[in-house]
Formats: structure tokens, sequence, C-alpha cells
């Protein structure tokens, strides 16, 4: 997770479940999945043998059974099933037991102060916020500022933190799809207006960490 999302994340007032179980371990909600086949069952999406996976679950279970036993407070949303439709714009919806994670919401004092008493002090949680300050070349507003290099940090920063955009792609294959499809904002385009081919190349080589090739992992989920 970038500094500047982390710093976002921060300044949160609440979160959900699912995002504060990531958060605990340093985990970027953006990785969240919601299953297809369990209703309200979530993972992150990440490569094959990362422990984050099972860290990630093991706070949520932690979280969602303070809950119960009211130890920590919530907004609490249990998961819906579907059930059939009453008219074209009337659902029927069954409301189970079972926590739904995406959907309950705690306060972010309150959690801070429940992971105080468990003896856990995660550093986005408790470490003083910190004005977060780009680097002369990433920002736009400097005289110096070079839109090549931000495409080429902001590609690699994506790729490496996001496991599904590896998927079935080398790194240099996803870096260059990520730099195509956001040529325009850094002005990696040719005169007619299309992406750079050659320039894209280039920046997707330059920023590619695997360069003897091979397909990236995917996500174990």
């Amino acid at each position: 997770m970038s500094a500047g999302e982390m710093e976002s994340w921060r300044s949160a007032e609440a979160l959900s479940l699912a995002e504060a179980a990531a958060l605990i371990h340093g985990i970027s909600p953006s990785l969240i999945k919601t299953s297809v086949q369990e209703l309200g069952q979530v993972y992150v999406a990440t490569a094959d043998g990362d422990p984050r996976s099972n860290e990630f679950s093991a706070a949520l279970r932690s979280l969602m059974a303070a809950i119960k036993l009211g130890t920590l407070k919530a907004e609490v949303l249990k998961v819906a099933r579907h059930l059939y439709a009453l008219s074209p714009n009337e659902d029927l919806y069954e409301f189970g037991e079972k926590i739904d994670p995406t959907e309950t919401m705690v306060c972010a004092d309150d959690l801070r102060a429940w992971l105080d008493k468990q003896g856990m002090r995660p550093a986005l949680f408790f470490t003083r916020p910190q004005t977060y300050q780009q680097p002369g070349y990433l920002d736009p507003t400097h005289t110096e500022y070079a839109p090549k290099i931000k495409a080429l940090v902001n590609a690699w920063e994506a790729v490496t933190t996001n496991p599904e955009l590896l998927r079935g792609k080398t790194p240099k294959q996803a870096l260059a799809n990520w730099l195509t499809e956001h040529a325009s904002e850094f002005g990696l385009i040719n005169g007619d207006g299309a992406p750079s081919k050659s320039v894209i190349e280039a920046l997707a080589k330059a920023a590619n960490w695997k360069p003897e090739g091979g397909v990236g992992k995917t996500p174990g989920h």
C-alpha cells in the first residue's frame, strides 16, 4: 500500500469490518473481493503463498467475534439473501444471522480503542499522521515535474499492489496495459491522440522487475 493511500485511509472516520481487517495488516482494501459462492464471504486477492490472506481472515474473525461479544461497538448489518421479486421495482430479501463484513461499519476511534486493549497497535491507526508530500518529479505543480516518471512510478505501484492486473500476464505486459489505459493522463500519446506504443514500451521495460520474462503469479482465490 502506497504512502498516499495509507494517509487517505488514516483519515477515515468509519470503516467496514473488511476494510478494518485489511488495514490492520497493512493490506490495501482495494484487494478485498467478495465470494460468488458464499454470501457474506470475503477474501483478499493476493498471490499464491502470500501470508496476508490468512492474516486478513484471522483479523476479520476476531473483529466479528468482538462484535458478537459486545466488546467492539459497530453498526451491524446482516447478510441479506435475495428471495424473489415482488414487482419490477420491489424485491424481497431475507436477513440471516451472519454479519455482513462489507456493510457492517465500525467507528475508527472505537476500533482504535479495541485494538489498544488487545495489545495491537498497527501503524496506520496509531502512528501520528504526517503530511504526505510527493517528490517534485511526481508533483504536477513542480517546475521540474516529469510526467513520464510519474507514469512509470504509478504503473509500478498499481500493478504490484493489485495481483488481478497480473493475471495471465508478464509484469511487462501488465505495466504496458496500465500505461495504455492511462496514457492521456501523462501525455503518452501521439499527434493523433492515440497511445504512443514506443513510449509505453520503453516505460514498461524500465519498470519491469522481471526482465527474464514469465507470467506473474495470480491470486490464490
